[in-house]
C-alpha cells in the first residue's frame, strides 16, 4: 500500500532531523518505515545472491558484477527514510543544463555543463579522477506475442558526485519508443551533457516500459525496470569493464560498463562537409584499453552541414580513436588523438570517397577536462 499524504509529510519532517525520538504518537509510522527499508536491503541482497549463484555456473570472463539495487519510487523512499534520496535529491527531477555561476572564486551554483575545467589558472593542478563511462544496455528478457519487436520507453539517468542532477544516456518519450527485438536487443544511447564523475559515489536511475498499442494512457504500459543503482567508491573495480545484471518482471536487463581510473571528458565535435549530404554516415569512437566502441552518430546527412557532438571518456595518457564510415562505403576513414589533462586539439579526418580518388577533409575539435577535483600533489 502507497504512504499517504501524512505519512509523506511526516517522512519529510524527519528527514530534517538528525535523532528521532520514537513514542506513542509516531511509533507505528516508525514501525513502517523500518519494515520498509529491510524489505529494501532484503531485495538488494536477494539480487546479489543470485547474482553470486549463477556466476558459480558461468566462466570467470563471462561472470556479472554485482550492485547494489534499490527501488526508485521516490514514495517509498521518502517512506522508509533512505538517505539515497537525500544526498542524491531525488525530489529534484531536472537534468543538467550548461550554466554555472560563480562568486569571488566560489562556485556557487553548480549546474555544470560540459568544458567545465578546459583552461585552468597556472596554479591550479586538476587531477583526472574516476569517471564512468556506459558502452551498452542489452535488454535479454522475453519478447511476446510471437516475438513482435517490443515498443520500449523511458530513461537512464546518472546522477553524480559533481552535481545530483539528471545527466540523462536514455531519455525517450512514450510517442518515441524503441522497438526493441531479437535480433536487435541493445537500447539506443545518448551522449551525456557532461562527463560522469564517481570520485566517491553516484546513483544510476533506470526507469523503462513497454507502450501498449492498445491504449493511449501509459498506465497500462507493463514496466520493464524501475530502480536505482547505488555505486559507493568503495564498492567498484576501477579499469576492468564490468557487466551488471538487473532482473526485471520481462527478464533481464543488461549494462555494460567502465569506471576509468583518471577519467579525462571528452567533448567531440565534428562538422559534416556538405559533399556527404544524403549520406547514412557512422561515427565512431575508442579509447586505447576499451575493447568497445561508442557510437558518436549513425543518421542520414542533411542538405546542409551538420554538427556532431558527443561526451565520451578518455584515460589521461591514453589515446582517442575516431573512425568514419559511410554506408555503402562510399566514403570512410580515421584519426588518432592523444589525450590530455585539459585543453582543445583541433584536426581533420581524410576521408576516401568510395572508389574516386578524391577525398574530403571532415574537421573535428577535441575539448579536454577533468571533472575539476584539486590535486595538491600529496
Amino acid at each position: 500500500m502507497d504512504p499517504s499524504e501524512e505519512e509523506l509529510a511526516q517522512a519529510a519532517k524527519y528527514f530534517e532531523t538528525a535523532v528521532i525520538s520514537v513514542d506513542e504518537s509516531n511509533k507505528a509510522f516508525i514501525e513502517r518505515s523500518i519494515e520498509l527499508s529491510r524489505e529494501f536491503r532484503k531485495y538488494s541482497n536477494d539480487c546479489a545472491r543470485r547474482v553470486r549463484k549463477l556466476n558459480a555456473t558461468l566462466p570467470k570472463d563471462q561472470e556479472f558484477f554485482p550492485i547494489n539495487i534499490g527501488p526508485r519510487d521516490p514514495k517509498l523512499l521518502i517512506m522508509a527514510l533512505e538517505p539515497v534520496y537525500k544526498e542524491f535529491q531525488m525530489d529534484d527531477t531536472s537534468p543538467f543544463d550548461c550554466t554555472y555561476v560563480y562568486l569571488e572564486n566560489f562556485l556557487l551554483t553548480a549546474t555544470w555543463g560540459c568544458k567545465h575545467f578546459t583552461n585552468p589558472e597556472p596554479r591550479e593542478n586538476y587531477a583526472a579522477s574516476t569517471m564512468l563511462q556506459v558502452f551498452s544496455l542489452r535488454f535479454a528478457g522475453y519478447f511476446l506475442d510471437d516475438q513482435q519487436p517490443l515498443p520500449v520507453y523511458g530513461f537512464v539517468a546518472v546522477r553524480d558526485d559533481c552535481e545530483p542532477l539528471r545527466n540523462y544516456i536514455v531519455n525517450r518519450g512514450r510517442e518515441d519508443a524503441v522497438k526493441l527485438s531479437p535480433d536487435s536487443r541493445l537500447l539506443p544511447l545518448m551522449s551525456p551533457v557532461r562527463g560522469m564523475s564517481v570520485w566517491i559515489k553516484a546513483l544510476v536511475e533506470i526507469s523503462l516500459k513497454v507502450k501498449n498499442n492498445s491504449s493511449t494512457c501509459d498506465e497500462n504500459d507493463d514496466v520493464i525496470v524501475d530502480i536505482c543503482i547505488d555505486f559507493r567508491w568503495d564498492q567498484i573495480i576501477r579499469g576492468k569493464k564490468l557487466k551488471s545484471r538487473i532482473e526485471c518482471p520481462l527478464g533481464t536487463l543488461e549494462m555494460e560498463y567502465m569506471f576509468i581510473k583518471h577519467g579525462i571528458e571528452a567533448v567531440v565535435e565534428f562538422d559534416i562537409p556538405m559533399e556527404l549530404a544524403g549520406d547514412h554516415i557512422v561515427i565512431i569512437a575508442r579509447a586505447r584499453g576499451f575493447k568497445h566502441e561508442l557510437t558518436l552518430y549513425d543518421a542520414v546527412v542533411h542538405a546542409e552541414t551538420a554538427r556532431v557532438s558527443s561526451v565520451v571518456v578518455a584515460s589521461l595518457g591514453g589515446s582517442l580513436y575516431f573512425g568514419y564510415v559511410a554506408v555503402g562505403a562510399r566514403a570512410s576513414g580515421c584519426t588518432r588523438v592523444e589525450v590530455a589533462n585539459h585543453g582543445t586539439y583541433k584536426g581533420h579526418v581524410v576521408v576516401a570517397l568510395g572508389t574516386s580518388p578524391k577525398t574530403c577533409l571532415i574537421p573535428f575539435t577535441v575539448t579536454f577536462s577533468t571533472m575539476g577535483y584539486y590535486n595538491n600533489g600529496s
